[in-house]
């Protein structure tokens, strides 16, 4: 036997150890997830998670637990994916179809949410959670006698819960059998007397039926439990605003909007409101605000639509009554009035086609609103009555994805050379002879003491003076000098370190960043109002530290020197792509966000600006993918940006 081979059984018991190792390793990232789980830390039960699935990619339970986290973020998109990867390598869980119907039900794919629940059932027809939620879906879809069927079967295998009874009973209010509904009602505050859900939906079936005092005082009851509560406030203010009690209606929804400004519900009641009591500027804010928030939402489009022509503006109506149209083709009273328009804007050829249009859809045997209803009905519903889950309001203020935070792209990175153990860090290697250390990055605020960095300086300066073609000295100045805005100087090291070699992409990369701290800085000094002596003073300083012919394009064009000597260099691509995105140039920007992503599959940033950059290029689909990737690799920030404008 060779020397050099390593004998059969030494290598039957190496290669153990390794499967033990990995399987310990695995187990030990799999209880770890699922503890914070059960805790609630569900941004640290993802990472845990992401560590045992790089371990065993081929273990479906990983994907499980990961998939549950990102729901409870409210990372539908990135739940679906999770959970679709769990039933590829594991199909024969009944959880994994349930659970993920609940998920599709989320993201309004409401044909795969129900082919979800239909493999399920296949799979444990016995399941009432099965039922139970997929009644829910059928009545967000207006099909109410097969959501009155999942109820009683949920009923006849024995579910005691009260959430049958409401569902079945918001069913049957569908219906117009608000008798039997009242009764539903009765029986689930029966089971559980302080279920807000359950008096929400009997005062509405109490309004249907003109009982209104009845239904007040179910929506006083709950406003007496929680005095915040957005749907008994939104529904006592609709009765207010029949009963022409406008000003108590305003207050009601106003507190609606305090405490949940992203209520697209309350805006729209609130805009019906300032409309009918002529305050059209208003009401116009408030529409906005809506479409803001929901860009399709139909109504909204619509009642702005005939708004905007009420204030004059009749090209604003016609775009708003178009775009109602695209989103609901058989829309028949948005036809109508932009026949009107358009015959008033002497387009009599369209006028017509708009008005035959409108009377062919009026003679169609279904009802508008119920057509309206099935695209929006479900939002509505889900806004101010049922959930899937029946979170409590309250419990749901604290998850970190109903944070209020400014929405920012991630700002550029930029060599440390005094890592703080509490900030994030990346690390490059600057493969170089000449400076050859692996270097610290950061994208945050790099706080120093001055005059720790002015001897650090004076010791740089004495390297310079042994060697005056001291390149690692030259560019540890250059930053020294850049972490205290002395950028002419750290310019000039720059220009020397890339004179002795022209072959480091880092000194390039460096230099770039300085010339863009330099504009920004100037730009902030251009916008500062008033324009003081003092300020002039130090933005002359600033001047003459600058090239007359410093730009963007300069900047640019370093980034695009490193890239040529490193293709590799992730943070070259982002902070080019950041910068391109100050010029306005989206489609370069998008393309090295792209290319920062192939160089760095892991690089979160990177993948949270490419997706706030596609949604405001109203490619939302693609940009919540990205934010749902950069919120599995640890950007928190990502959940409270999909909240807003994904989950709509």
């Amino acid at each position: 036997m060779s020397k050099h081979k390593i004998p059969i059984l030494l290598f039957l018991l190496l290669l153990s150890f390794i499967t033990t190792a990995n399987a310990q390793m695995r187990g030990s990232y799999l209880q770890l997830g699922r503890y914070e789980l059960s805790r609630g830390h569900f941004p640290e039960a993802i990472e845990k998670l992401n560590i045992a699935i790089q371990v065993e990619p081929e273990l479906y339970v990983g994907y499980y637990y990961r998939a549950i986290a990102k729901f409870q973020l409210e990372d539908y998109i990135g739940a679906n994916e999770d959970y679709s990867k769990a039933i590829l390598i594991y199909p024969f869980l009944e959880d994994l179809f349930f659970e993920r119907a609940i998920t599709r039900d989320k993201l309004f794919d409401i044909e795969g949410a129900l082919k979800d629940y239909e493999k399920a059932i296949e799979l444990n027809y016995l399941d009432t959670r099965i039922y139970i939620n997929r009644a829910i879906t059928l009545l967000t879809l207006n099909q109410y006698e097969a959501a009155i069927k999942d109820c009683n079967m949920a009923i006849l295998l024995r579910l005691k819960d009260e959430t049958v009874y409401i569902v079945r009973g918001a069913a049957k209010s569908g219906l117009m059998q608000y008798g039997d509904a009242i009764m539903d009602f009765n029986t689930a505050i029966s089971k559980t007397p302080k279920n807000t859900y359950a008096y929400i939906q009997r005062g509405i079936a109490w309004a249907a039926l003109s009982k209104k005092d009845s239904a007040l005082r179910d929506f006083n009851y709950v406003l007496k439990l929680d005095s915040t509560n957005s749907a008994a406030l939104s529904q006592r203010a609709i009765l207010e605003m029949e009963n022409s009690e406008f000003q108590e209606a305003l207050t009601d929804l106003n507190t609606v909007i305090r405490h949940s400004p992203e209520n697209s519900s309350a805006y729209f009641n609130r805009a019906i409101l300032k409309g009918n009591t002529n305050k059209l500027n208003e009401a116009l804010d408030d529409y906005n605000k809506v479409l803001l928030l929901n860009p399709n939402n139909i109504n909204a489009l619509y009642n702005r639509g005939g708004l905007k022509y009420k204030m004059h503006d009749k090209k604003g109506a016609l775009a708003d009554f178009s775009k109602a149209i695209e989103l609901f083709p058989d829309f028949a009273d948005a036809y109508y009035n932009r026949s009107l328009i358009k015959k008033e804007l002497n387009n009599t050829k369209g006028s017509m086609e708009d008005y035959k249009k409108s009377e062919l859809l009026r003679h169609k045997t279904y009802s508008q609103n119920d057509s309206i209803n099935f695209h929006t009905g479900v939002r509505l519903m889900k806004l101010t009555a049922l959930s899937n889950d029946f979170d409590n309001q309250n419990d749901a203020q604290v998850k970190i994805q109903n944070n209020h935070i400014d929405i920012q792209s991630q700002p550029l990175f930029y060599i440390t050379l005094f890592p703080d153990g509490s900030k994030k860090i990346k690390i490059y290697d600057p493969k170089s002879k000449y400076y050859n250390e692996p270097v610290t990055l950061i994208n945050t605020s790099d706080s120093v003491d001055r005059k720790k960095v002015l001897r650090r300086i004076n010791l740089q300066d004495s390297l310079i003076n042994k060697n005056i073609k001291n390149v690692s000295a030259y560019m540890n100045r250059a930053i020294l000098y850049g972490s205290i805005e002395n950028y002419n100087n750290a310019i000039a090291d720059y220009n020397q370190a890339i004179a002795i070699d022209s072959n480091m992409a880092i000194s390039y990369f460096s230099r770039a960043n300085t010339y863009f701290k330099l504009i920004e800085l100037m730009h902030s000094f251009d916008t500062e109002t008033p324009q003081t002596s003092v300020n002039r003073n130090v933005q002359n300083n600033i001047q003459q530290q600058t090239n007359p012919n410093n730009s963007y394009n300069q900047v640019i064009d370093d980034y695009s020197k490193a890239l040529k000597l490193d293709p590799d260099f992730t943070f070259a691509y982002f902070n080019r792509a950041n910068v391109k995105m100050r010029m306005n140039d989206f489609s370069g920007a998008l393309d090295d966000f792209s290319k920062s992503l192939k160089a760095d599959p892991m690089f979160s940033e990177a993948y949270f600006n490419r997706g706030l950059m596609l949604i405001f290029l109203q490619e939302a689909e693609k940009g919540c993918a990205d934010l749902s990737k950069a919120g599995e690799l640890g950007m928190i920030e990502s959940y409270n940006v999909m909240k807003r404008y994904c989950n709509k």
